[in-house]
C-alpha cells in the first residue's frame, strides 16, 4: 500500500495525487502544502510507482510468452569487431 506506515495525512496524499493529473512540477505542491521538497518528491515517487505497477499488472494478464533474443546493438570488442 502506498499510504501504509506514513505520517502524512490522507488529505495531503490525495491533494498530491490530484496535482499529478495536471502534470505540474513537484515544487508546486510542496510550496502549497508547506512541505519540504524531499518529502514531496518521495510521495510523488511512491504514487507514480504504484500507478505504473497497476498499469503493468493490468496489461500482463493471462499467459505471456517471450522468445529468447540476443541484442548486440552498440556493443564492440577491442579492434571494432562485433561480439
Amino acid at each position: 500500500m502506498v499510504f501504509e506506515g506514513s505520517r502524512i495525512p490522507l488529505r495531503v496524499w490525495f491533494f498530491t495525487a490530484l496535482t499529478l493529473q495536471y502534470k505540474v512540477s513537484i515544487l508546486e505542491p510542496s510550496k502549497t502544502l508547506k512541505m519540504y521538497y524531499d518529502a514531496t518528491y518521495r510521495m510523488v515517487k511512491k504514487l507514480r510507482e504504484s500507478i505504473y505497477l497497476n498499469q503493468i499488472r493490468g496489461r500482463l494478464k493471462g499467459i505471456v510468452e517471450m522468445d529468447k533474443t540476443y541484442v548486440a546493438a552498440g556493443l564492440r570488442l577491442k579492434g571494432g569487431q562485433a561480439p
